[in-house]
């Protein structure tokens, strides 16, 4: 695919349901099933309840955990992507020869510098961690 995919902007969200004054009369019941349609939704960015938060989609018949795992999932994507594409590429130049890479960049070429290096794992770490997180946070 050349074109870049289109999808809802990230960070994706659980649905909750916001009750306020317009809902006082509405029955406990009927706030009950509001609720629990939240939890099945997922939503786009933004505070709920704001055009901003569109659903993206409703998992229904699945668990809690599914959910937070599939939002987890989501949301850490586009970084682990970007951390595994510098990865690669730090390793593909350290993997060269001094000759090779005079070949490839030029014989002003530097090789990446220790704090290149740490700053990398570091993004690695950041990247693990988003995936790892609680969905909620």
């Amino acid at each position: 695919m050349t074109e870049k995919a289109k999808h809802t902007a990230t960070p994706w969200q659980q649905g909750r349901f916001v009750d306020g004054p317009k809902y006082r009369h509405m029955s406990e019941s009927w706030k009950a099933q509001r609720r629990q349609e939240e939890r099945d939704t997922i939503r786009g960015p933004g505070v709920v309840g704001t055009p901003g938060c569109n659903v993206v989609c409703r998992v229904v018949n699945i668990y809690d955990d599914d959910k937070a795992f599939l939002l987890r999932a989501v949301n850490a994507h586009e970084t682990l992507i970007a951390v595994l594409e510098a990865a690669i590429h730090i390793y593909d130049e350290l993997s060269l020869s001094s000759l090779a890479l005079a070949a490839k960049f030029g014989p002003d070429y530097e090789p990446p510098s220790v704090e290149e290096l740490i700053e990398l794992r570091r993004a690695i770490a950041g990247a693990i961690a988003l995936a790892k997180k609680e969905a909620t946070e």
